[in-house]
């Protein structure tokens, strides 16, 4: 409560809950509804295996109402290419596909965000077939980011910045919104599952106090923000 109602007198609308995968926390539901009976536009990030399956299906049936974006993370139209990276067992394209079937027919209300992240194995790859069957309301294409600690021992997939661009060009006529390693680094204001702030840099040894402990002025203490990146990036947009 404390951290919406401060973010709403500043001017921000949006808060967005991601992971992991979100629809593994078993109290998600009332977590959305209260952000939604505070007055701020919620979204959900998933990889949208659970979407089509009883713990989604439930999860929509009891708190769909409350949820005005949901976001789908697909990275490729090959299901190869998605069984390579983790998304799935072979199934992810058309476990998707029914996803985003199953939102349109029954939650008309809620908008589609697909979030793509462009590495090494699909940086050349025309994803237009894809992208206009599933019609979303926004499509974020992402350049795959090397964190240190958390994905450097098995970073392989990175791509230069001309390749990363040249995925955007290709697509262009489909309005992705893209950001690169740049413009993604302190242009989010995020939050780890304990309740505290934190940069990329500090994201696996945070030190710093949860936000009902100090207060949330004093838990953004050492946060960056970059409020151009922000609004550069498409972070400004109508809900």
């Amino acid at each position: 409560r404390r951290l919406i109602e401060l973010l709403k007198k500043h001017g921000a609308e949006k808060i967005t809950f991601t992971g992991g995968e979100p629809l593994l926390c078993k109290n998600l539901g009332e977590i959305v509804k209260f952000a939604k009976d505070l007055g701020i536009t919620t979204c959900i990030v998933t990889n949208g295996y659970y979407l089509t399956e009883p713990l989604g299906l439930e999860f929509l049936e009891n708190y769909g109402r409350f949820v005005d974006w949901i976001g789908i993370s697909i990275d490729s139209q090959y299901e190869e290419v998605e069984k390579a990276v983790g998304r799935g067992f072979g199934d992810h394209v058309r476990r998707v596909k029914r996803a985003v079937e199953l939102i349109r027919n029954n939650y008309p209300h809620i908008k589609l965000k697909i979030n793509t992240v462009v590495f090494k194995y699909n940086w050349k790859e025309d994803m237009h077939g894809l992208i206009e069957e599933l019609k979303p309301d926004r499509w974020k294409v992402f350049q795959v980011k090397l964190i240190e600690n958390v994905n450097d021992e098995a970073f392989n997939l990175g791509i230069a910045k001309d390749q990363f661009l040249d995925f955007v060009k290709r697509h262009e006529n489909l309005n992705p919104i893209w950001e690169d390693n740049d413009l993604m680094t302190d242009s989010y204001i995020m939050i780890d599952p304990q309740g505290r702030f934190f940069n990329d840099d500090d994201c696996t040894n945070n030190p710093r106090e949860p936000i009902i402990k100090v207060g949330v002025y004093k838990a953004l203490q050492g946060i960056r923000f970059d409020p151009k990146k922000f609004i550069k990036r498409g972070g400004i947009y109508n809900w």
